[in-house]
């Protein structure tokens, strides 16, 4: 029920009928009801891309993609061509876009976020016990730096696990050759292999 002249709702589709009952209390007694013609739900694609991670001062294009004739990237300051599907950007800092698209009457959205990273969050725990949850060692931003060489050790300074080119995909789940580590504190060593970055070293407990 609702004392507004206004309804708005989007659980509609193509199709629906809406059923509108007025009453009142002692002017009028008698409930006065109607059906609306059928409701056409007009619909089109925008897609604003998969949101991405970028270093400071690095250049982030965007490919967002729609049907509608008309489209903008908001906030518009931020874009070389706020009005173009192709467009660039510099955010200094990380932030959520906006595509929209407007075509028949009916204006669309879209969502993407640009996250900004200056230094690498290397967690000191993970749990790789079947629960789903931080089950791998996650390295945000060290996708930045491809050119990465991680390797861990365990506490008599056997290696446990090295790869080049970490990254989410490869994020290290506490496999080895012969099974999976115990729980316990690991050591690592990361060389980004990048000009002027140290080698980073610590270290990382595996709770079971």
């Amino acid at each position: 029920m609702t004392s507004s002249p206004i309804f708005q709702t989007s659980g509609l589709s193509d199709g629906d009928l809406v059923h509108v009952e007025t009453s009142c209390y002692v002017l009028c007694p008698v409930t006065v009801g109607v059906d609306a013609l059928p409701v056409s739900v007009y619909s089109f694609n925008v897609d604003a891309g998969e949101d991405f991670t970028i270093a400071p001062g690095e250049t982030a294009a965007l490919n967002g993609q729609t049907s509608a004739p008309s489209f903008s990237w908001s906030p518009t300051y931020l874009f070389s061509d706020p009005y173009a599907l192709s467009t660039f950007c510099v955010p200094e800092q990380t932030i959520t876009v906006t595509l929209s698209a407007t075509d028949n009457g009916c204006t669309l959205s879209d969502f993407l976020t640009i996250t900004v990273i200056s230094d690498l969050d290397i967690p000191n725990t993970f749990s790789p016990n079947g629960d789903q949850i931080n089950e791998s060692w996650i390295i945000q931003g060290i996708e930045l730096y491809p050119n990465n060489a991680v390797n861990i050790y365990d506490r008599w300074g056997q290696q446990v696990f090295q790869t080049t080119g970490y990254s989410k995909v490869k994020a290290w789940d506490g496999a080895v050759k012969s099974g999976r580590v115990s729980e316990g504190v690991y050591f690592y060593v990361i060389d980004l292999l990048n000009d002027g970055q140290e080698i980073i070293k610590g270290s990382i407990t595996v709770i079971r």
